[in-house]
């Protein structure tokens, strides 16, 4: 049996990947609940919206629903990401890939 370098390498990308995307799909959504939240809105509906919804559009969406501008509800929203990534590294650590020296 032979170690196939190119196969074990392969791997670890598509490990390193699906890690990033679920970190990055969790600090979305925990960015838009607690946006909801402070807007007293329904936060398992904000949840399910950016599922079919690009951040732009829910954004502009919300904005409508909330009357309130969208420029502001930008900033608001960039705001709950920076928390929502702060939470996630505290809570599951760094899904940055390691150096294999």
């Amino acid at each position: 049996m032979v170690f196939d370098l190119g196969k074990a390498i392969r791997r670890r990308k598509a490990y390193v990947s699906c890690r990033l995307e679920d970190f990055a799909c969790r600090r979305r959504v925990r960015a838009t609940r607690m946006l909801a939240a402070e807007l007293d809105r329904d936060e398992d509906e904000a949840a399910r919206r950016i599922t079919a919804l690009a951040d732009p559009v829910m954004l502009a969406n919300l904005a409508e629903m909330t009357g309130d501008p969208r420029d502001a509800l930008v900033v608001h929203h960039d705001r709950c990401l920076a928390l929502a990534h702060a939470e996630l590294l505290t809570g599951r650590g760094d899904p940055k890939p390691h150096r294999l020296a």
